[in-house]
């Protein structure tokens, strides 16, 4: 179900598909077509993130996402959430529907925000190429400091919330 800021949002890119129209049908439909071509391919994965997060509702508890990254574990949630977020990595679209999941399941707001920061800047899967081309020292120390980073980041996030 839409809520009232969805529907603002929806239509204000209404709202702006019609300027653009106004202005260059060309560009407009150019852009339209890279727009469809960019969601086939997020497609797939946006399927398989909603399989997967079917899959977690049916085999994880509640009580063990609250266990592991609740707000009871202290600082140890967004911790868990930095490693778990950087060693599964991906494009941040993805991540936002497995943090309302992990939300949904009682998670802290620290570690959402930990695990999307770390989903995105942490590259745990990318770190043997960054070996490759930066070297061992500055690719472990980059990987270090982006853990750290999106600890950080998530503690402040759930501070202020």
């Amino acid at each position: 179900m839409l809520d009232f800021s969805d529907l603002i949002i929806t239509g204000i890119c209404i709202g702006a598909l019609i300027v653009s129209w106004l202005k260059d049908q060309q560009k407009t439909k150019d852009a339209l077509r890279y727009t469809v071509k960019s969601l086939s391919m997020f497609l797939p994965l946006f399927i398989a993130i909603f399989a997967l997060i079917g899959i977690f509702n049916h085999f994880i508890s509640k009580n063990l996402i609250v266990s592991i990254l609740g707000s009871s574990k202290g600082f140890l949630a967004p911790v868990y959430a930095a490693f778990l977020g950087g060693i599964l990595g991906g494009p941040p679209p993805i991540a936002y529907p497995i943090c309302k999941y992990l939300l949904d399941q009682h998670a802290s707001i620290s570690s959402a925000a930990t695990f999307i920061v770390a989903w995105s800047a942490v590259g745990t899967i990318t770190l043997p190429i960054q070996i490759k081309y930066l070297g061992r020292k500055l690719a472990l120390t980059q990987w270090a400091t982006m853990i750290l980073f999106s600890i950080v980041i998530g503690i402040i996030t759930g501070w202020l919330l």
